[in-house]
């Protein structure tokens, strides 16, 4: 009655036998705002070190594709892989300990009738999240009826000067992911999409967006 779309536990396996922390607590999130801050005045990692952060942090990366809870903990360690510092680990020991508390993750897709249905985007960003480079970060996840079919977590290229500047950014950048899927659908099903809806919870880029 449907399409399950499952990762392979063994990356989950391979990252907590490999970090030593089999008996580790759970936490209920994989990243929190004050880890996620860069801090440039710690020394960098050593090259072993280094190594074995990259390592871990690609595999996380690799899960994040198809586990969406994963998405921002995930940009947030690959900003810190060209250089990474020491006590960096901790965060990938916060990301270890959620995925220990839910291993197994399956994006279930159950048929529905209808070849037409409406496309919803919907999006967020915060505002100078990163305090060093005051630079805002986009969030966004698009679905058709009740199927997730793609989300992302990306740091917007230029500083927003206004939260309403960094709210229009990341409808802009969910509205550019759209197009791709909308032109597939359009190619692959017999009916006609009815609309493409972009949700948001910020008044100042809905009013930008409908002017412009």
């Amino acid at each position: 009655d449907g399409i399950s779309i499952e990762g392979d536990a063994k990356h989950v396996n391979i990252i907590v036998n490999g970090w030593h922390m089999q008996q580790s607590n759970t936490v209920d999130t994989p990243m929190t705002g004050e880890l996620a801050q860069v801090t440039e005045n710690i020394p960098l990692m050593s090259e072993s070190e280094s190594k074995g952060y990259r390592r871990v942090v690609a595999r996380i990366n690799y899960m994040a594709h198809y586990s969406c809870d994963l998405s921002s903990a995930s940009n947030v360690l690959t900003q810190s892989m060209a250089q990474p510092r020491a006590g960096y680990e901790v965060r990938v020991k916060l990301v270890i300990r959620y995925i220990r508390r839910l291993p197994i993750r399956v994006n279930y897709m159950r048929f529905q009738d209808g070849n037409s249905g409406n496309l919803e985007i919907f999006v967020d960003s915060d505002w100078a999240g990163d305090v060093v480079t005051r630079r805002s970060t986009s969030g966004g996840v698009l679905r058709r009826y009740n199927h997730l079919l793609c989300h992302w977590r990306k740091t917007q290229a230029t500083i927003a000067l206004s939260s309403g500047e960094a709210e229009v950014n990341a409808a802009v950048k969910g509205v550019s992911a759209v197009i791709g899927v909308y032109e597939i659908l359009k190619e692959i099903t017999s009916n006609d999409l009815t609309h493409v809806q972009v949700f948001t919870d910020s008044s100042a880029s809905k009013g930008t967006v409908m002017r412009h």
